[in-house]
């Protein structure tokens, strides 16, 4: 019972609300991603953008990798929202939205991914640098025990690798709706890389 309420406690967010500055006292309202509703099969459904998440639960740290979802051409987590006192409200991370399942690419945890369509987008931490990475990966061209990420975007700031985890699967979102041919970069980042031809040895005298 207790790790159940630990549980629940560890993948709990707080959204919006009031809270007070340890050092002042005063108190302000804070605001932490964006949450909002979705109607589907006559229910709502509650979603938080990534950006939402502190570092305890998107982060190389992290027991969990989420597994976020495509909701209006972009990226959510899906949540259950609680109101609490003073206009605040809290997020409470659904079963769907991580996994213990643990994944390192490159010596980058996995913090984070979102599938779109024929491919995948990945959200990595190196917990040695805290640098961060965001990977496109095609499943379908995975090798027996090997993920075939590629083209990876490099970034030293949390909130710029989270910005560009979302900018990538909405622009792969639009592209995929609209039926556009990726650009010829792309398309070379997506094959794979031809294997380097075997060296030839020098011939010796007399050789022909």
């Amino acid at each position: 019972m207790e790790e159940l309420q630990n549980l629940h406690t560890d993948l709990t967010v707080p959204v919006a609300g009031r809270t007070k500055d340890p050092e002042t006292g005063d108190t302000y309202r804070m605001m932490s991603g964006r949450l909002f509703a979705v109607i589907m099969d006559f229910q709502e459904h509650d979603y938080l953008t990534p950006d939402g998440l502190p570092k305890e639960l998107l982060g190389a740290d992290s027991p969990y990798m989420i597994r976020a979802l495509m909701v209006n051409g972009e990226p959510a987590v899906p949540v259950t929202a609680h109101l609490t006192f003073l206009d605040g409200c809290t997020a409470t991370l659904k079963p769907e939205a991580y996994t213990r399942e643990r994944e390192t690419n490159a010596n980058y945890r996995i913090a984070a991914k979102v599938t779109v369509g024929p491919v995948e987008y990945a959200l990595a931490e190196n917990p040695k640098t805290h640098s961060f990475v965001t990977w496109e990966r095609t499943p379908g061209n995975d090798k027996p025990g090997e993920r075939n990420y590629y083209w990876g975007h490099y970034h030293d700031d949390r909130g710029k690798a989270i910005a560009d985890f979302c900018a990538r699967a909405s622009e792969k979102c639009v592209e995929l709706e609209q039926g556009r041919k990726p650009s010829v970069r792309k398309q070379l980042s997506e094959k794979p890389p031809e294997k380097e031809p075997p060296a030839v040895k020098p011939r010796g005298k007399g050789a022909r």
